[in-house]
C-alpha cells in the first residue's frame, strides 16, 4: 500500500522535474527567438543613437564640462532603458570611461557596435562612444514569464493531485451519508492504494459486517418468533387435553377407581409432554446465547467418537432397542467441540427413545466421503400420532450446534422411515 505522504512527495518530485524541463525548454526557445530578432533588426543601433541624442541634449542643457565626471556618472545611472556604457576621448586620449581604464584601441573595439559622435562640452569638442544593453530588459522579462509559467505548471500538477484526493474525500463523505440513511447495500468506492483507499475498504468491510449481522439478527429473530409460535401452537393441544382430564378428576366424573387412575395417568402423560416441550424450548434459547468456544485439538476420529457412540449404543439397548452398528473407522482426523458433539448425540438418543419403534432395528452407520465423516442414524417411527407432538426443537438444536462447528445436519423422513445424518468435516 502506498502511503499518502510518499505519494505526495513523489508527485512533488515529478511536478518539480516536469516544471524544470518545461522552464529549460521555454528559456532556450525564448533566448533563441530574441537572439534571432535582435540580430536581424536595427533595434539596438536605433536605441544607441536615441540614447546618445539624449546624452547630447543633457550636455547642452546642463552645460557639462569634460571634467564633470560625477554628473556624467549620475546621468548614466538614471538610464532605465538598459545598462549603458559610455566613453569620452579627446586627442586620442581617454578622458572618461564608465568601464574603467581602457586604452584607445580597447575603447574603439568595444564601442564599434555602438554609436559615436563629436559633442561639444562647454566649447571643447570630444568624441563620445556609447553602447547600451537595450535588449537585456527583454531577456529578463522573458525569463520572468518563463519562470512564472513553470511555477504555474508545478502548482497545477500538485493542485490537480490534491484536488483529486479532495474530490475522493467528498465522494466518500457522500457515500457515508448514504450508509447513514440505512442503505447498507450501497458499496463504497475504492480508488487507489493509499490510506484513503484503505479507509474506503475498511468502511466497506464494516458495511458488509453490519449488513450480515443485521441479516443474522433478523433471521434469528424471525426463527425465534416462528419457534415460539410453533411451540405455542403445539403446546395448546396437550394443554387442552390436560385441562380436560383435570376437570374430569375435579368433578369426579368417573365410575370406578380404574377409570380414575386412567385419567390421572393421561393427565401426567400430558404434563410430561408439556414439560419436555418447555425444556426443549429453554435449551433452544440457551444455545442461541452461548458463547462460541474454540474446537478441541485435532485428533483421530476413532478416538473422538468411539466412546460416545459406544455409550449411546448401550443406552439405547438398556431402553429395549435393538441397535445395529455399521462402523469401519477411517484414517481421518477431526477438530470438533466435544461438549457440542456429546449434547448432539444425547439429543439423538432422546429422540430415538421418544419416537422410534422399539420393535424395529436402530442402525448407526459411519461413512467417509471426500473430506466428510458422516454419522447416519436410521429407525422407524413408532406411529404417526406419537410423532405428531414433536415441535422439531430438538432437531433444530442439533442443526444449530452442527453449524457452530462448521458441520451440517440432514434429515430424511419418508413415511415411517426416519434418517438423521450428521456431517462432520475432517482435517
Amino acid at each position: 500500500m502506498k502511503r499518502l505522504k510518499t505519494e505526495s512527495l513523489l508527485v512533488l518530485v515529478f511536478a518539480g522535474f516536469l516544471a524544470t524541463v518545461f522552464y529549460l525548454m521555454l528559456n532556450s526557445a525564448g533566448n533563441t527567438l530574441l537572439d534571432e530578432y535582435f540580430q536581424n533588426s536595427s533595434y539596438i543601433s536605433r536605441s544607441n543613437e536615441k540614447c546618445l541624442n539624449k546624452f547630447e541634449s543633457f550636455v547642452k542643457q546642463e552645460s557639462i564640462k569634460l571634467t564633470d565626471t560625477e554628473k556624467i556618472k549620475s546621468w548614466l545611472q538614471k538610464q532605465k532603458m538598459g545598462y549603458v556604457a559610455l566613453a569620452i576621448s579627446q586627442h586620442e586620449k581617454i578622458l572618461f570611461d564608465s568601464l574603467n581604464d581602457q586604452s584607445e584601441e580597447e575603447v574603439a573595439s568595444f564601442y564599434r557596435t555602438g554609436a559615436s559622435r563629436n559633442i561639444s562640452f562647454s566649447g571643447e569638442s570630444a568624441t563620445v562612444y556609447l553602447s547600451g544593453y537595450f535588449d537585456y530588459q527583454y531577456y529578463v522579462k522573458t525569463t520572468v514569464v518563463e519562470a512564472i509559467l513553470s511555477i504555474l505548471l508545478f502548482l497545477g500538477i500538485f493542485v490537480k493531485f490534491v484536488q483529486k484526493k479532495i474530490d475522493y474525500i467528498i465522494q466518500l463523505e457522500k457515500e457515508i451519508k448514504i450508509l447513514e440513511t440505512g442503505c447498507l447495500d450501497y458499496e463504497i468506492t475504492i480508488k487507489g492504494s493509499d490510506e484513503l483507499a484503505s479507509l474506503a475498504q475498511g468502511l466497506n468491510e464494516m458495511r458488509i459486517s453490519l449488513l450480515e449481522n443485521m441479516q443474522k439478527e433478523e433471521a434469528a429473530a424471525q426463527a425465534n418468533n416462528n419457534l415460539v409460535v410453533s411451540v405455542s401452537h403445539d403446546l395448546r393441544t396437550p394443554l387442552t387435553a390436560l385441562l380436560l382430564y383435570l376437570d374430569v378428576l375435579q368433578k369426579s366424573s368417573f365410575s370406578n377407581r380404574e377409570q380414575y387412575i386412567s385419567y390421572l395417568e393421561k393427565a401426567r402423560t400430558k404434563a410430561t409432554q408439556i414439560k419436555r416441550m418447555s425444556d426443549q424450548l429453554f435449551q433452544r434459547f440457551l444455545l442461541s446465547e452461548e458463547e462460541k468456544l474454540p474446537p478441541d485439538p485435532v485428533q483421530k476420529a476413532r478416538f473422538f467418537f468411539e466412546d460416545m457412540l459406544s455409550d449411546m449404543s448401550c443406552y439405547l439397548t438398556q431402553h429395549d432397542f435393538n441397535v445395529e452398528t455399521k462402523i469401519q473407522w477411517p484414517n481421518a482426523n477431526v477438530s470438533l467441540m466435544f461438549d457440542y458433539v456429546n449434547r448432539i448425540l444425547d439429543n439423538v438418543s432422546s429422540n430415538i427413545i421418544k419416537y422410534a419403534d422399539a420393535q424395529k432395528t436402530v442402525t448407526i452407520s459411519l461413512l467417509h466421503q471426500e473430506g466428510w465423516l458422516v454419522l447416519q442414524f436410521s429407525n422407524e417411527i413408532v406411529n404417526k400420532e406419537k410423532g405428531m407432538d414433536s415441535t422439531g426443537v430438538g432437531v433444530q438444536n442439533i442443526c444449530t450446534m452442527m453449524e457452530e462447528m462448521g458441520c451440517k445436519c440432514l434429515v430424511n423422513k419418508n413415511n415411517q422411515n426416519y434418517v438423521l445424518e450428521l456431517w462432520f468435516q475432517t482435517v
